[in-house]
C-alpha cells in the first residue's frame, strides 16, 4: 500500500488493512480500511508523539484565522442554530454542557450566550482561546478545563459536544469511552465527524481537502460510527448528515496562493452548488446523538 508499508494493522483489531482507493495524497499519504471494524485510517500510522507539533496551537486549517466579518458572523450563527436544534431534540438546554475539544471557543461561547447554563470547555492546550477569555468579563463566564483535570469531573455533565474531534484521535474507541465517564447517567453526547462517504470524497478522492491529512488519522462511514458509539456504552437516539461549507477550503487546497477572503466570497457564491452535490452524493459532515445508559 503507498505510504504504508505492506501488513500494515488495525490499531483497533490487528487486521491487514485494504486500500480504501488507489494511489496516494499530496505529502504521500494514502487510507487504509479495515476489514473487520471497518475504520479507514491515515497512513502511514503516527504516534501521538509524532503529531504533537501538528497541535503547537490553534491556528490549524480547521481554525484558521482572518475570516472577514460577514463569514466569521455566518459562522457564528450556525453554531447558534446548531445548538438551538441540539436543544430541541434533547427537549430543552442541559443544565451543565462541556464543549471537549473547543478549538477556537465558537460553540462554547454560542452556548453561554444562548444562556445555556454552566459551560465548559477543554482542549489539551494550558490556556483558553480567546474567545472564551473574553466571557469572563460577563456575569457567566465559560468555565476552562485543561485535558489533563478532566478526570477530577467524572460524572459531572449532562451533555458533551464533541465535533470535530474524534477524527484526530489515535484511539476513537478509548476517546469515546472517556465521554462516557464525563457523562452523567442518563447524558448525552453529540458527535459529529467528516463523512468519509460525502460529496467531496467521492468526486475527488485524494484531492478532497476534507480529507485533512496527516491531521485526520481515522475517517468513518455513518454505521461505522454508530458501531464505535455502541462499543463505548453510549446508545445513538438520533443521527443524520450535515452541510459544511468547503468550497474555499477545497480552493485555498489546491491553490494555496489563493487570498483567503477572496476563497470565501468565491465558496460563499458557491455554496448553493455544493448543497446540491450533497443532496446527490452525500453530506460533508456525520452527526449523531447518543446517550449513556442509566
Amino acid at each position: 500500500m503507498p505510504g504504508a508499508g505492506e501488513g500494515t494493522r488495525c490499531p483497533a483489531d490487528g487486521a491487514v488493512l485494504l486500500p480504501w482507493r488507489r494511489g496516494v495524497a499530496r505529502g504521500g499519504h494514502s487510507l487504509g480500511e479495515c476489514p473487520l471494524c471497518r475504520l479507514i485510517w491515515t497512513l502511514p500510522l503516527k504516534t501521538d508523539a509524532e503529531l504533537v507539533p501538528l497541535y503547537a496551537d490553534r491556528e490549524s486549517k480547521d481554525f484558521v484565522p482572518g475570516d472577514i466579518p460577514p463569514i466569521a458572523a455566518v459562522k457564528d450563527a450556525i453554531a447558534r442554530a446548531q445548538l438551538t436544534a441540539i436543544a430541541r431534540r434533547l427537549g430543552g438546554a442541559p443544565s451543565t454542557m462541556l464543549d471537549l475539544g473547543t478549538g477556537n471557543g465558537r460553540y462554547a461561547v454560542a452556548a453561554n450566550r444562548l444562556g445555556w447554563g454552566g459551560v465548559s470547555a477543554s482542549d489539551t492546550h494550558d490556556t483558553p482561546p480567546t474567545a472564551i477569555q473574553r466571557t469572563s468579563r460577563g456575569k457567566s463566564p465559560v468555565r476552562f478545563i485543561t485535558h489533563r483535570n478532566l478526570v477530577r469531573h467524572a460524572g459531572s455533565f449532562d451533555f458533551v459536544l464533541y465535533r470535530a474531534v474524534l477524527e484526530h484521535m489515535s484511539d476513537p474507541h478509548g476517546a469515546l469511552q472517556e465521554i462516557r465517564q464525563l457523562l452523567r447517567p442518563g447524558g448525552v453526547c453529540y458527535v459529529e465527524v467528516p463523512n468519509i462517504e460525502s460529496w467531496s470524497a467521492r468526486m475527488l478522492g485524494y484531492s478532497a481537502q476534507s480529507l485533512y491529512l496527516p491531521w485526520h488519522r481515522v475517517h468513518f462511514r455513518s454505521e461505522v460510527l454508530h458501531a464505535v458509539l455502541r462499543a463505548a456504552g453510549l446508545e445513538p437516539f438520533a443521527a443524520g448528515g450535515k452541510s459544511m461549507p468547503k468550497v474555499a477550503d477545497q480552493l485555498q487546497y489546491v491553490a494555496p496562493s489563493l487570498p483567503r477572503p477572496l476563497a470565501q466570497v468565491i465558496g460563499a457564491a458557491l455554496q448553493p452548488l455544493q448543497l446540491l452535490l450533497e443532496g446527490m452524493l452525500g453530506r460533508e459532515n456525520l452527526w449523531v446523538l447518543a446517550r449513556r445508559a442509566v
